[in-house]
């Protein structure tokens, strides 16, 4: 296995993880918080239509200091600016693969 492949497989392993966390953490949390202080939210997989980062920033600017310091919510919001970078550096690496292989 060649390197640009290698660093293009952990990026992109990155990427996903980061896709199923941030996924699993909307539904877990940022879902019944809205519902909790009465913010109209999608159901389901209907939110992810579009809306998944609207809802997300709109629960974040909702929480307060003490809020913002548990565990759940301090992932979300690094997962709000990670998994667009991640995505990036997943592109990057693919061309960095193809350049280095010739393929």
């Amino acid at each position: 296995m060649d390197t640009g492949l290698l660093v293009f497989g952990l990026a992109f392993a990155a990427f996903v993880l980061a896709a199923v966390l941030k996924g699993y953490l909307f539904l877990a949390v940022v879902q019944p918080g809205l519902q909790a202080r009465g913010v109209p939210v999608d159901e389901g997989r209907l939110a992810f239509r579009g809306s998944f980062g609207r809802y997300t920033r709109d629960y974040l600017a909702l929480l307060d200091e003490a809020e913002l310091r548990q565990p759940a919510n301090r992932w979300i919001a690094r997962l709000q600016w990670w998994l667009p970078v991640l995505g990036a550096v997943t592109a990057a690496s693919a061309l960095f693969s193809s350049w280095l292989t010739g393929r």
